[in-house]
């Protein structure tokens, strides 16, 4: 009779551990997902190359460094290219199989843009880039120039130089992201046949006011075709760009009827 008693707690004992095993195992499972599946995190750490990838994420990754959990990193970001880079991701988390994968919304250098170092790929330069072109008909008087200007002082100027010989002048200019500036093309002429005599500016195409939020480009036509008067040949290509102001073009006009806008440019 012992003995029955004895294989019948033994059997007990063994149907007891059993069902407390299975249910760890089924509130692990529960809990595995409510804990990470779906969550908005913020993770800090260097990213690394893992060697593979997992579903639906690529095979570089971060440990973060408050919690020491592994992500790996998906969205639309070159992740490649910022290997070895101490960052800080935010994004939704996912489960995959044993993995948890950080789908990124928004990524930037740890201490952000100021902090030394700090990433160029997530860091854009606080300048961007007005590019103009000016396609000329004909060939212009031989004393005749063009010039490209950025903002009323002018912030910034420079001359619109044909270098292959294509007919089309074009210069670069730097401008100060973020900032709204008026944007012109400008053809120059000397006020006399004197040498270094002072050249005259004469609004070929005024852009209006610009929001620089990023790089610009810029095009107006001329032609020369009907002797050297010249004749502007329409707007600039580029949206964005607000179009010619009435008021600018009056302006412009009655300066150059006083012979105010005479000025001398080094060529």
């Amino acid at each position: 009779m012992s003995n029955r008693l004895m294989v019948l707690a033994a059997l007990l004992g063994v149907v007891l551990v059993a069902i407390g095993v299975s249910a760890a195992f089924a509130q692990e499972g529960q809990q595995y997902p409510r804990q990470y599946s779906g969550e908005e995190v913020v993770v800090t750490g260097v990213v690394e190359d893992f060697g593979t990838a997992v579903e639906g994420a690529t095979q570089y990754g971060l440990r973060d460094e408050a919690t020491s959990g592994v992500y790996y990193l998906a969205g639309d970001f070159d992740f490649a290219a910022l290997l070895g880079q101490r960052v800080t991701a935010y994004g939704t988390t996912e489960v995959v199989i044993r993995s948890v994968v950080l789908n990124v919304s928004k990524i930037e250098p740890a201490g952000g843009c100021d902090a030394p170092n700090a990433s160029p790929e997530l860091c854009p330069p606080n300048t961007v880039t007005a590019t103009f072109a000016l396609a000329v008909e004909c060939e212009p008087p031989a004393e005749t120039g063009f010039s490209a200007s950025v903002g009323e002082a002018p912030s910034a100027v420079g001359a619109l130089l044909d270098g292959d010989g294509d007919g089309v002048f074009t210069t670069s200019l730097p401008v100060e992201r973020g900032t709204v500036q008026g944007a012109r093309i400008d053809r120059l002429d000397p006020i006399s046949d004197e040498p270094q005599a002072p050249l005259v500016a004469t609004t070929i195409e005024d852009f209006g006011p610009v929001l620089f939020d990023e790089d610009k480009t810029f095009e107006a036509s001329i032609s020369f075709c009907d002797g050297d008067g010249g004749s502007g040949g329409g707007p600039g290509t580029l949206p964005a760009t607000g179009g010619v102001s009435p008021i600018a073009v009056l302006a412009g006009a009655l300066l150059l009827a006083g012979g105010l806008l005479a000025r001398r440019i080094s060529r």
